[in-house]
């Protein structure tokens, strides 16, 4: 939670107090966000800052709320929005795992709309800095946390409607429908991060169709999918660059519209899938999903530059041969191997690869007898002429003679790093 946000609200008496009076505010500048200073948070009595906040928010709303009328707030909160010098706060983060609930309750009781006055003619004036967040990201974990993940989202939702980069993680008990409001009360976000949500219904995809003219970067990490039906909203997507699913249980049939002819996705830049699993597991659905992968590569290779991926190539048994006939244009290819068999399959994806500047390989499945293989195998490296490549890196991988792997690694000509 950026501590820096409320310093524009505090008087230097009160900074004083809290030890916050030398804290950088960041406020000005989208590229020093206002975040977490772990150095201030050592000395911060909390349940001080606490009070001191909840204060100001009592004395600032009723100060406010009774010098102006309902027109003459309105003409003085337009002015101030137009004033250049007044604080702006273009990041908001909070991470409730690591400081508690009470950091929901301060950004809520400031930008919350209910506040108990017997004065109902004055509007509540809320902090102007609020109103530009353009990078929102929550991070919580447990039941403690989910009616204030809730009115959080509500906040968001009300006051801050450009926000671009939106981030929620580890809330996967909470309400789906508070974060569907807040994506959809927004003007046009460019990168949505998904992670630990559990995902029901159609709901969450119609909310990012809105922003399919303006979503470059989509990632649903450890995302459960449950009763959804195929990304069709997503692959309406005209700018998506980048898209990544880790550790979710996908299926064939919801990913069918990524790699369908109709697909708006034309830009497809960056493609990760890691540790992706039908939901049933059963043969017929790992075929299923291995088609539709194999159909996405089809329809977006060439425009590909950066893949990324662990996918057990016993499931995926064309994927090689898929990437070889339509990623031309590959730069950079990360890849876990899970079976000494399946190197020789890379061998030739990286003889097919002219462009190739980073190369990152972890081989697991490894036993003694396998040595004089894998010695084989360096061989065929060491005959690889990627004069394009720039970094290539080795994890996990046991051979019987280090000097063969450095003979290879010189004959590739790159600034190499052995990660064994």
């Amino acid at each position: 939670m950026p501590i820096d946000a409320y310093l524009p609200f505090l008087s230097d008496s009160a900074k004083a107090r809290l030890r916050l009076n030398n804290v950088p505010t960041g406020l000005e500048s989208p590229v020093l966000p206002a975040f977490n200073y772990p150095s201030y948070l050592r000395v911060l009595d909390m349940d001080e800052f606490y009070d001191e906040i909840t204060k100001w928010v009592a004395n600032k709303r009723l100060a406010q709320a009774t010098q102006f009328d309902t027109n003459s707030y309105a003409i003085s909160q337009q002015a101030a929005s137009e004033d250049d010098s007044s604080p702006k706060l273009y990041r908001l983060s909070i991470d409730t795992r690591r400081l508690g609930k009470i950091w929901c309750d301060m950004v809520v009781s400031i930008l919350s709309p209910e506040i108990s006055s017997t004065d109902t003619h004055h509007p509540v004036p809320i902090p102007s800095c609020f109103s530009h967040i353009e990078q929102f990201e929550f991070k919580g974990e447990g039941d403690e946390t989910d009616d204030e993940f809730e009115d959080m989202l509500l906040a968001i939702s009300q006051f801050s409607k450009n926000v671009k980069i939106l981030k929620i993680a580890s809330c996967s008990r909470c309400l789906l429908q508070p974060l569907v409001d807040l994506i959809e009360s927004q003007q046009g976000i460019s990168e949505l991060m998904l992670n630990n949500i559990r995902i029901v219904g159609t709901s969450i995809f119609e909310a990012i169709a809105r922003h399919k003219k303006t979503l470059t970067h989509a990632e649903f990490h450890r995302c459960t999918f449950i009763d959804c039906k195929p990304m069709t909203a997503l692959a309406s997507c005209t700018k998506l660059e980048s898209l990544i699913f880790a550790r979710s249980g996908v299926s064939g049939e919801l990913l069918a519209p990524l790699g369908s002819p109709s697909s708006s996705i034309t830009q497809l830049s960056r493609l990760v899938l890691l540790d992706i699993y039908p939901s049933n597991g059963d043969e017929a659905e790992w075929i299923n999903l291995a088609q539709q992968v194999n159909a996405i590569l089809r329809r977006t290779g060439k425009t590909i530059r950066e893949l990324r991926t662990n996918l057990h190539l016993t499931y995926f048994p064309h994927f090689v041969d898929t990437i070889i006939s339509d990623c031309p244009n590959l730069l950079i290819i990360e890849m876990d191997i899970q079976n000494i068999a399946q190197i020789p399959g890379i061998v030739k994806l990286l003889r097919s690869c002219k462009h190739l500047q980073t190369f990152r390989v972890s081989i697991d499945g490894y036993t003694h007898s396998n040595y004089t293989v894998a010695d084989d195998l360096i061989h065929e490296f060491a005959q690889i002429i990627l004069p394009s490549l720039r970094r290539l890196e080795v994890r996990k991988w046991k051979i019987s003679k280090q000097g063969l792997l450095f003979k290879c690694l010189i004959s590739m000509k790159a600034p190499v790093r052995y990660l064994s």
